[in-house]
Formats: structure tokens, C-alpha cells, sequence
């Protein structure tokens, strides 16, 4: 049996790869050969931008979020652990090793302290990119659960099924992070108090609910909520490379390397490319 602090141990969240810069002509070289189909989708106005204290002051950085681990910053991680359990979601990038931006610029400086918090960010060629289009904050999405008509909002369902798994240890969990160890919690209670607690805390009242959740087995219990409600039905994802038309007042997210450019050095970057078109016309 896994006791609470055990479940504690098991994770540790480290921050991924960084090297920070502030040359803008290599800068510039480097977005273009990794960053080219970035830099013309910010061309026609599809820009990625991110609010980051931690980097507060750069000129520009490298990231590869892929090195690293992140949880859910405002809730207990269920729904993001639900969302990379779940069968239907194995080709989208996983949000524990991706980086978060939004293509709206005021909601990105919300997550800043002052204006040298606020980044542009621009994926390497290839790498994937999701969504849920027109969706700000995935957090406040309404989930409509395979289990009947009734909505659920992604932090309350996580806080429901928190509740049913710390009922086997009476502690409040802060973050969940791995799968394995929810459905071995899952296991340790009966069908009766797993059905009970369940049916309670996400508010389930039809036989089709009740009958759904009879026919999990007992070690996979979290596993098999993942693929039942995490679903293209329920949140529905979009994926892209970097390049294509971003969708307005939307959250992103990517697993993999990036350039952070602090917002004015973008803006100055950009203008010295308009000149070197300039030059070159004139040239002709």
C-alpha cells in the first residue's frame, strides 16, 4: 500500500533547459535557421506570447521544455494528469513538459511583474503545437463528461476526484502527478465507496454514470476516468507546427525548444528586418 508521503517522493518538478542571450544579429541568424516558419507566421501577425518573471530582464532565451516537468500552477494537476492519461490524447504534447503561451498579449502580461517579464515565443520548425480554439484558459472550459449531460469545469472536476483519492489517506494531496500511483489510491477503496464518493463529489445521477464507473476494474480505476472523460469530444484539441494561422485569444502550449525574446527586443528585431528589406530594394 502507498502511503501519502511516498506519492510525495515520487515526482520532483525541474525546470527545463535554459541558455539566455542578448545579441541581436545572432539572434536573428538563429530564428532564421529554426525558426523560419515562426518568424513568418509573426509576420502576418500569429504571435505566441508568454508572461515569465523568472526571466526577467533577458534579451532573449533557449529553452527545451521537453527537459523538464511542470504541474498545474492554480489547481491540484487532476485535469492536465487526466489529459496525458487518456488514450485519445496520446499524439498531443504532454502539458507536464510543455511551456504555456497565449496570442493574447494583455492576458500573457496578467503572468508578468513589469514589461521585462513579457516574451514573445517562438517554437523551432516542427515542433507541435495544441489548442482547444477560442478557448483562453482551459481551465475554465466547461468539460462535458462522458458520463451524462452535466458540465463540469476542468478545476472542479479535478478537486471532485482529489477528494474521492484522498479519502484513502485523510490528506490533502496539493499536485497529482502520476497515474499510476492514482489508481493504485483508487484501488484501495470498495466499488461501494468508490461509487459513492465519486457519484458525490462530481455530482453523477443517472444509471448510465453509475453503470460506467461499475465496470472499471479496481487498479485502473484513474486510468480508465482519463479515457472516459478526457475525450475529442469533451476538449477538443487542435494540433499544429509552428507557422500555421493561430486561432485569437487562445492558450497554447509546446513541448520542445523555443526561443523567449523579451518583447522589446522583438519589436527592435523586427524593425531592423524592415530595414534590411528596405536596403535590399534599394540595392535592386
Amino acid at each position: 500500500m502507498i502511503s501519502f508521503k511516498t506519492y510525495l517522493q515520487e515526482k520532483v518538478v525541474k525546470k527545463w533547459t535554459a541558455r539566455s542571450g542578448d545579441d541581436e544579429a545572432e539572434l536573428l541568424k538563429a530564428l532564421k535557421k529554426h525558426c523560419s516558419h515562426s518568424l513568418a507566421a509573426a509576420e502576418k501577425g500569429s504571435i505566441l506570447y508568454r508572461g515569465d518573471h523568472s526571466y526577467s530582464g533577458k534579451k532573449y532565451v533557449l529553452i527545451d521544455s521537453s527537459k523538464g516537468t511542470r504541474t498545474s500552477r492554480d489547481t491540484n494537476n487532476i485535469y492536465q494528469l487526466m489529459m496525458e492519461t487518456s488514450v485519445h490524447f496520446k499524439d498531443v504534447p504532454k502539458r507536464s513538459t510543455s511551456i504555456i503561451a497565449t496570442t493574447t498579449r494583455s492576458n500573457a502580461y496578467s503572468y508578468a511583474s513589469s514589461q521585462e517579464d513579457l516574451f514573445v515565443v517562438m517554437p523551432f520548425n516542427g515542433v507541435k503545437i495544441a489548442c482547444v480554439p477560442g478557448v483562453k484558459d482551459i481551465l475554465r472550459y466547461a468539460v462535458r463528461s462522458r458520463f451524462n449531460t452535466h458540465t463540469l469545469d476542468l478545476e472542479d472536476l479535478g478537486i471532485g476526484i482529489g477528494s474521492v483519492i484522498q479519502y484513502v489517506e485523510h490528506e490533502r494531496i496539493p499536485k497529482f502527478t502520476d497515474a499510476s500511483v492514482c489508481d493504485e489510491l483508487l484501488s484501495q477503496l470498495t466499488s461501494y465507496q468508490f461509487e459513492k464518493h465519486l457519484t458525490e463529489e462530481l455530482h453523477l445521477t443517472n444509471d448510465s454514470a453509475l453503470k460506467a464507473i461499475r465496470g472499471f476494474k479496481p487498479n485502473t480505476r484513474f486510468t480508465e476516468l482519463s479515457n472516459l472523460i478526457m475525450t475529442p469530444d469533451s476538449l477538443p484539441i487542435k494540433i499544429q507546427t509552428a507557422g500555421y494561422e493561430l486561432v485569437n485569444g487562445t492558450e497554447y502550449w509546446l513541448s520542445g525548444k523555443s526561443y523567449l525574446v523579451n518583447l522589446t527586443m522583438f519589436d527592435a528585431m523586427f524593425q531592423m528586418m524592415d530595414k534590411d528589406d528596405e536596403s535590399e530594394k534599394t540595392d535592386k
